[in-house]
């Protein structure tokens, strides 16, 4: 009895080391090449980069029957990073590098420029101000944007009152995203005394 079991496993171990042999592609990734999106926009290189898939398994009615295994894409992973040459929302750098070969499974790490201009807002009154800094984002990503720092108020003989009067940083500097413009506002005339 106990020969007829030993035969039994041993037939059995064969027989399942066998269809693993067989079907190894089923559980292993296929290789593909990491396209290159240096230079691209935040979205087109998300788009190229999770477009790049291995072609799956067809299924096999066998004996025994393997069912079909769907494509592996590329996945992606961003991050930002201050760049005073790198347009805002294209991408500074990538890691596999484009043209590498590595699993369909594999993740890309993107590096994505957050580096805006700072607007001119001097001579528009506070409002306006505050509306043109806030606006002014990473395309296509409006929690990447610049904020209005501290606003002081200082009188001013030629400068309506509520109107800017100078800014800080200047306008046409380089900031990362979540910089802050400070802001010195009109608050009209001087009081006499």
């Amino acid at each position: 009895m106990k020969s007829k079991i030993r035969l039994f496993s041993t037939f059995f171990l064969f027989l399942f080391g066998f269809v693993l042999l067989s079907y190894s592609p089923i559980s292993a990734a296929a290789n593909v090449n990491v396209p290159n999106v240096v230079g691209q926009t935040e979205a087109a290189a998300k788009s190229t980069i999770e477009g790049t898939c291995d072609a799956g398994t067809p299924a096999d009615p066998g004996p025994p029957p393997v069912p079909a295994v769907p494509p592996v894409c590329l996945k992606v992973a961003v991050t930002y990073a201050f760049s005073s040459t790198v347009d805002p929302g294209n991408v500074i750098s990538q890691s596999p590098a484009g043209g590498a070969s590595v699993p369909s499974s594999t993740t890309v790490n993107i590096v994505v420029s957050n580096g805006l201009t700072v607007p001119n807002v001097v001579l528009q009154t506070e409002q306006a101000a505050r509306l043109t800094i806030e606006s002014t984002c990473v395309s296509g990503n409006a929690a990447l944007c610049l904020k209005v720092g501290t606003v002081t108020l200082e009188s001013s003989e030629t400068v309506p009152k509520g109107t800017v009067i100078r800014q800080d940083p200047a306008a046409g500097f380089k900031a990362p995203a979540g910089s802050a413009v400070n802001l010195v506002v009109s608050s009209g005339p001087a009081l006499l005394k």
